[in-house]
C-alpha cells in the first residue's frame, strides 16, 4: 500500500509511521454513534516538519492543518480518498534536535467541530455560531395545546403582549441548529425520524414560561429572556427515550450527520462485505451491556392528586423508577434512561391550570410531541387516553412514557420486569347478603355493606377488598373504576307536606381514606353528575322500590383505602340497601398487565473477536456503508453475520470486534 499526504492541500514527503497507519470505525456506546478515527500517530519530516514547524511560529496555539491521505493499492497507479483530519498544532510535539513532528489526527468533522463543542451551550434563537458565523436560528413554530380534564384544545389567540403564545422549536429545528452552531455551517444535518413526514416530526420543546402563560400572556421579549441557553449534548442526552444513534456520512467529501433510532444502523439485510475465513475467532459476552436494572423517569414530576394522571403509576407513566432484572449474571450494571426535562403530562397539565402560581420554573425546558397541522409551521399536541379509554381526560405524551422507553430499547420488557408489574388482575366484586337498615332520614350512611367477595361470580383474586370492612385498598398506583348496583327500598312511608309528599335524593360517593374507614379522608369521588343525585317525589304514602346503577373512574396511590358512602336528603321514614346490590372495581390500571415480553435471543451482547485478510476495495465498502453486516466464518464452518463494533483497518489485514444476537444466526 503506497500514500500521498496532504497539508492544507499541498503535498509533503510521506511522514514515518505510515506502515502502521490504522483508520478504525467504531460505533462508541457512549457517544452514541458510528466514528471513524486515524489510530496511530503520525511523524512528519522534511516538509512536512517545515510547514508545521511554521505554523507553531506564525500562527496561533490554536492553529490547525487539513490532512488528507490518499491511497493506491496498485504501486501508485491510482490513488484514492482514504482519510481526511485535522491536525491541530496543540497535539503536536516537535523534536527540534531530529526536524520531527509527532502529530495526533483528528477527524475532519465528529471530533474536530461536534465532540469538542457538544457542551457548549447556546440560545436556540440566536443565529450566530460557535465563531460568531452567521447561521439560521431555529425557526419556531406554534402548537396547540390542549385541557387534560377535557380534552379540548385551547385556541391560540396571539395578538398584542400575547405573541409567544404556543411558541415552540421542533427538536429537528434545535438538531440543525446546533450542527450549524458548531460546525459554521460546513456539516449537514439529516434525520428520517424528525424530518417532515418522521415519527417524531413534531416533537417539539419549549419553556416553562410559556407553558405556563399559554392561557394567559406570552410577550415576545419575555419569552426570549427567559428561554435558557442549552447545548447539543443537552438535546441529545434528554432524547435517551428514543435511542437515538448517528454516523458522519461522507466523510471526506460533504459531511452529514445523519441521526436515526439504533436499529436504522443495523440493516442485517444488506451484506457490506464478506470476510475471508478467519483462522481464529473469540466469542464472548459484552457484561457491560447485561444489565441488573433499568432506571426510568422524568423531571418536573407533579404529584398532587388535583390532576388527572396518576403519577406514580407503574411503567406507563412518566415517574422516576427503578426495576431490577432478576438473573444469575454476577453484575452490577444500571441502564439509566432517565431525563431531566419536563414530558409528564401532569406537569403540563399543572402549569397550564395554574399559570404562574405552577410548580415549573421559567427556565424548565418542556418537551411535547404533536400532530402537524401544516408541517413546518404549525402543530397540535398529541393527546389520547393510554390508561383507561375515553375521551376525557386526555393526556400528553404517550410516546415518551417509560414504556414506549423501554420498548425501543429493550424490543419489549424483560421477564423479571414484567413479573414484578404483576398481571394486572386487581378487579373485585362483592355482593350484600343482608337487607341493610337504615331508618334515619337526611344522614350519611358510611360504609355501605357487602359482605361476600368469594361465591361465584364474586370475587377478590388479588385480596384488595376487606369484606369485614366493606373497603377496597389500591394494591399500587394506577385509575381504577368502580360499579354499584343498588337495589333500594323506602321502608317506612313518606311524609306529607300540606298537599304534597316529600321529595328524597340519594348521593353515592366513593370516599378515600388513607388507612380505611376512620382515619383522614384525603378526598371524595361523587358517583353522580353537578349538584344532581338520584332521587324522585313520593305520589302517595307508600314505599317505593327503585335501583341506582352507576359508576366512575378516578385515580388512586398505593395503599389508599375507597369506602362506599350514600348520603341521603328529605323527609321520610327510612330506607334499606336490598340484597343481592353489589359494589366492585371492573378495571384497575395500574401499570402491569398485558406488556409484551422480550426474547433474551435478540439481544445483541454476543462478540466476536477477529483477524482476518481484507482487500482495500472491502476497507472502502465498509467505511462507506458501516451500518450493513459483515459476513464471516471460521475455516470450514457455516458463515455467520454480525454488526461493526470496532473495525481496525492497517494495509491488508483487518482486526475486528463484530456483535451479534442468537436469533440473528440461527
Amino acid at each position: 500500500m503506497r500514500y500521498r499526504y496532504y497539508l492544507d492541500g499541498g503535498l509533503v514527503t510521506e511522514p514515518e509511521g505510515s506502515d502502521g497507519l490504522t483508520t478504525q470505525i467504531k460505533r462508541d456506546d457512549v457517544a452514541n454513534g458510528i466514528i471513524v478515527t486515524q489510530d496511530a500517530p503520525i511523524t512528519f519530516i522534511e516538509d512536512g516538519y517545515d510547514y508545521l514547524w511554521d505554523l507553531l511560529n506564525n500562527n496561533s496555539f490554536c492553529s490547525s492543518a487539513a490532512l488528507k491521505i490518499l491511497a493506491s493499492e496498485d504501486e501508485g497507479a491510482n490513488y484514492v480518498d482514504y482519510f481526511t483530519g485535522n491536525i491541530f498544532i496543540s497535539d503536536v510535539r516537535f523534536d527540534e534536535q531530529t526536524k520531527r513532528a509527532k502529530a495526533k489526527v483528528q477527524d475532519n468533522s465528529f471530533d474536530a467541530k461536534i465532540n469538542n463543542n457538544k457542551n457548549v451551550k447556546a440560545l436556540i434563537h440566536v443565529g450566530r455560531s460557535k465563531t460568531d458565523v452567521t447561521i439560521d436560528p431555529a425557526p419556531y413554530v406554534t402548537v396547540t395545546l390542549f385541557d387534560v380534564a377535557t380534552g379540548t384544545d385551547i385556541a391560540v389567540t396571539a395578538g398584542s403582549g400575547n405573541e409567544a403564545q404556543g411558541r415552540m422549536y421542533r427538536i429537528y429545528d434545535v438538531l440543525r441548529f446546533f450542527i450549524d452552531y458548531m460546525a459554521d455551517g460546513q456539516i449537514g444535518f439529516e434525520s428520517s425520524i424528525f424530518d417532515t413526514g418522521g415519527e417524531f416530526e413534531g416533537l417539539c420543546i419549549s419553556s416553562g414560561y410559556m407553558v405556563k402563560g399559554y392561557d394567559g400572556t406570552t410577550p415576545e421579549n419575555t419569552f426570549y429572556d427567559l428561554f435558557p441557553k442549552i447545548s447539543y449534548a443537552d438535546v441529545i442526552n434528554n432524547l435517551k427515550p428514543l435511542n437515538l444513534y448517528f454516523q458522519i456520512e461522507n466523510p471526506d467529501t460533504s459531511p452529514v450527520l445523519r441521526l436515526e433510532r439504533k436499529s436504522y444502523f443495523e440493516n442485517s439485510a444488506v451484506l457490506t462485505a464478506q470476510i475471508a475465513s478467519a483462522d481464529k475467532i473469540e466469542t464472548y459476552i459484552a457484561t457491560e451491556l447485561l444489565y441488573s436494572s433499568v432506571k426510568f423517569g422524568s423531571g418536573g414530576l407533579t404529584y398532587d392528586s388535583a390532576y388527572d394522571y396518576p403519577e406514580r403509576i407503574n411503567m406507563v407513566g412518566f415517574n422516576e423508577e427503578q426495576f431490577h432484572t432478576v438473573g444469575t449474571c454476577n453484575i452490577d450494571n444500571t441502564l439509566d434512561l432517565s431525563i431531566e426535562w419536563t414530558i409528564s403530562s401532569n406537569a403540563i397539565q399543572e402549569a397550564i391550570d395554574r399559570a404562574n402560581l405552577s410548580s415549573m420554573e421559567d427556565d424548565a425546558i418542556v418537551m411535547i410531541n404533536c400532530t402537524p397541522v401544516i408541517s413546518g409551521s404549525t402543530y397540535a399536541a398529541t393527546k389520547n387516553n393510554w390508561l383507561s379509554g375515553g375521551s376525557s381526560p386526555l393526556f400528553y405524551n404517550e410516546a415518551l412514557n417509560n414504556y414506549n422507553t423501554s420498548l425501543r430499547y429493550l424490543g419489549a420488557i424483560p421477564n423479571s420486569i414484567a413479573l414484578f408489574l404483576g398481571d394486572a388482575t386487581n378487579e373485585f366484586l362483592a355482593v350484600s347478603t343482608l337487607d341493610s337498615n337504615y331508618n334515619s332520614p337526611s344522614d350519611t350512611r358510611e360504609p355501605v355493606l357487602f359482605e361476600d367477595d368469594f361465591t361465584p361470580p364474586y370475587f377478590d383474586d388479588n385480596n384488595n377488598y376487606d369484606a369485614s370492612q366493606s373497603e377496597y385498598t389500591a394494591p399500587s398506583t394506577g385509575v381504577y373504576t368502580f360499579n354499584i348496583n343498588l337495589d333500594m327500598y323506602t321502608n317506612h312511608a313518606a311524609i306529607l307536606f300540606g298537599s304534597a309528599y316529600s321529595f328524597v335524593t340519594f348521593y353515592p360517593k366513593i370516599n378515600i381514606y388513607d388507612t380505611g374507614f376512620g382515619g383522614t379522608l384525603l378526598r371524595t369521588i361523587n358517583l353522580y353528575s353537578g349538584t344532581t343525585g338520584y332521587g324522585f317525589n313520593f305520589s302517595s304514602e307508600s314505599p317505593k322500590v327503585f335501583n341506582i346503577t352507576t359508576s366512575g373512574t378516578f385515580n388512586m396511590d398505593a395503599t389508599e383505602v375507597a369506602v362506599l358512602s350514600i348520603y341521603v336528603l328529605g323527609q321520610f321514614g327510612g330506607y334499606k340497601v336490598r340484597q343481592g346490590s353489589t359494589f366492585g372495581v371492573s378495571s384497575a390500571v395500574t401499570g402491569g398487565g398485558s406488556f409484551q415480553t422480550y426474547n433474551p435471543d435478540d439481544y445483541p451482547v454476543l462478540r466476536h473477536e477477529i483477524e482476518a485478510p481484507i482487500t482495500f476495495t472491502q476497507f472502502q465498502a465498509i467505511k462507506a456503508n458501516p451500518k450493513g453486516a459483515l459476513g464471516f466464518a471460521m475455516s470450514g464452518d457455516a458463515g455467520r453475520r454480525g454488526f461493526i463494533s470496532s473495525f481496525k483497518h492497517n494495509n491488508h489485514s483487518a482486526k475486528m470486534i463484530l456483535y451479534s444476537s442468537k436469533n440473528l444466526n440461527r
